[in-house]
């Protein structure tokens, strides 16, 4: 009898590991090409600036490539449904490369993750932006003063954020900040953590 209690106690532990690890994001691994649940984001100050979003070789099969000709701000998107209730604690996380023609403009970030809490009506309620140093912003104002190199190893930026009420999507946008060349990314996820995860600290 206690060898079958130990039993069940382990399933389901294993379950509960295997539930709050389930990567929420539709083709965060980009194994079905970046056309599935992924947009290219590229607003008005980057649109002559040849930016583009396709696929290519991953860090575990397939990803998908950032390019640019001249330096610029735009990314790739995605994003998921949420309760409303606020109070849930996400982790945040992205594999990224920089080839060898990628460069960033002088003095900024780069590569940025950027995470954007909205509510029904589609305003934004809170955002977060995730650097290549490990730092968190409530804004891009710092970010455009940052001063980082392009990781030419694959490299993985992470942040852990606890949605507020009100919001009902979470959207997902890897940036390259000003940059110009090639960047890759690969295995995005946003996974629901319990509370013993530590939040990441704004800056």
């Amino acid at each position: 009898m206690r060898v079958k209690i130990l039993l069940a106690l382990c399933l389901w532990l294993g379950a509960a590991v295997s539930l709050s690890a389930q990567n929420l994001l539709s083709n965060g691994d980009f194994e079905a090409g970046v056309a599935k649940a992924w947009g290219a984001f590229i607003p008005g100050e980057s649109k002559e600036k040849g930016c583009t979003l396709s696929d290519a070789a991953g860090r575990v099969g397939k990803g998908a490539k950032l390019q640019a000709a001249q330096y610029a701000r735009y990314g790739a998107a995605n994003g998921i449904k949420i309760s409303s209730n606020g109070g849930e604690r996400f982790r945040l996380s992205i594999w990224v490369k920089a080839t060898s023609n990628a460069e960033p403009q002088p003095q900024t970030a780069g590569i940025v993750f950027r995470c954007i809490f909205s509510d029904v009506a589609g305003k934004d309620v809170t955002t977060a932006i995730g650097t290549l140093d490990g730092k968190v912003y409530k804004n891009g104002d710092k970010v455009e003063k940052a001063n980082l190199p392009l990781p030419k190893d694959w490299t993985k930026m992470q942040m852990v954020l606890d949605s507020p009420a009100n919001a009902t999507t979470l959207n997902f946008t890897l940036f390259a900040w000003r940059a110009k060349g090639e960047i890759l990314i690969d295995e995005a996820s946003v996974e629901k953590v319990g509370k013993e995860v530590p939040l990441s600290l704004f800056q």
